[in-house]
């Protein structure tokens, strides 16, 4: 994100709370004066139905966040440019534009202290502009098209869910999953279809900005992604994975772009999952199942292998390692998967379900 300024009067920092971080100046937070923020998308940019489905999901995903702000969209905009006084989205292959990024966020503000009249600070615009040349697909409805499950596309709506965040006042984080960090690895995936999502640590960060919206909004998850280190200003993160029992490494194979570990049929394993509550509040004794499935997509049909609670808290990542017995009597060479399911029993009211399951392979010996 780069930021443009009108009269600035102190210096503008990041400050972290928790995990996520945002943009301070004059000691106020740096955000808009409204809860809510109108895009205009290009004409050109946006004319095809399939790229406008992607912008208008990507703004969906953010508007299920638990804070009161929210954006509205609108197409067909001609006049797109910096600095303009509009909120506008775009593809564009100006290297100036785009700062040497794939994707950048402009943001204007004030950040005034008129000594006798007091302080402004406010965010004033926002310009979210894309790589024409970057290998974007608008799609994440097959995950085999995706760079991480052996495909040759970077998810969009994962990079436009990023620099929206930008536009609303969030900065980037490095130390803990989050979509802030490396977005297209920050995803949900069970079967087919990935699922690209505004997550814990930028949800937690719009509700310390703008506020919980009314009613509470809650949502609880779970992924085959958590935090591996940091690159520079950016989270990276990895896919988790299955375990020994004592915790050591299994024997792994790759097939069609996913990693499967070699497991024994009967063997006890370690199976690792990342859990989130987007929402805007603790969720106490959450049931959470684990499952065996003869296929990617997990659900409470498959067979239940045990069950376990969790007490799941915001403004936290929880990827933890849990303990599950692969059934006895399957054929060498079979694949299987391991899935998990949060609220598995339905007794959560949550603005989404589909975000609740997904599995790790494995390949039995």
């Amino acid at each position: 994100m780069k930021h443009l300024f009108l009269f600035l009067m102190s210096l503008l920092f990041v400050l972290p709370a928790s995990a996520y971080q945002y943009w301070v100046c004059l000691d106020r937070d740096l955000k808009w004066e409204t809860n809510t923020v109108h895009l205009r998308a290009g004409a050109v940019s946006f004319a095809n139905a399939s790229w406008q489905n992607a912008l208008s999901t990507s703004v969906s995903r953010w508007n299920q966040n638990p804070s009161k702000f929210r954006y509205t969209l609108g197409f067909g905009d001609t006049g797109v440019r910096r600095g303009n006084g509009e909120n506008e989205v775009w593809f564009s292959s100006d290297p100036d534009a785009l700062d040497g990024a794939p994707a950048i966020a402009w943001t204007w503000y004030e950040c005034i202290d008129y000594w006798i009249f007091g302080k402004t600070v406010k965010m004033t615009e926002v310009d979210v502009i894309f790589d024409v040349a970057e290998a974007y697909t608008p799609f994440v409805s097959n995950k085999s098209s995706l760079w991480e499950y052996g495909g040759s596309n970077r998810p969009f709506i994962t990079t436009a869910i990023h620099e929206l965040g930008h536009g609303l006042g969030l900065a980037h984080v490095n130390y803990t999953y989050n979509v802030m960090g490396s977005d297209w690895t920050h995803i949900h995936v069970n079967g087919s279809s990935a699922r690209p999502y505004v997550g814990e640590d930028t949800s937690a960060g719009a509700r310390h900005l703008y506020g919980n919206a009314s009613p509470l909004i809650q949502d609880l998850s779970t992924t085959h992604w958590k935090y591996g280190s940091a690159d520079g200003e950016y989270s990276d993160h990895v896919k988790t994975k299955v375990y020994t029992s004592t915790g050591g490494a299994l024997a792994t194979e790759t097939i069609n772009g996913e990693t499967y570990y070699r497991v024994n049929a009967g063997q006890t394993v370690q199976v690792e999952f990342t859990f989130e509550n987007s929402g805007a509040s603790t969720q106490s004794s959450v049931p959470v199942g684990f499952y065996f499935s003869t296929n990617d997509l997990i659900t409470t049909l498959d067979t239940k292998l045990r069950s376990i609670v969790l007490n799941l808290a915001p403004d936290f990542v929880h990827t933890r390692k849990d303990t599950v017995t692969i059934p006895s009597g399957l054929a060498s060479g079979s694949l299987r998967w391991i899935g998990v399911i949060v609220d598995d029993t339905n007794s959560r009211s949550e603005v989404t379900e589909t975000n609740n399951a997904t599995y790790l392979p494995i390949k039995i010996n």
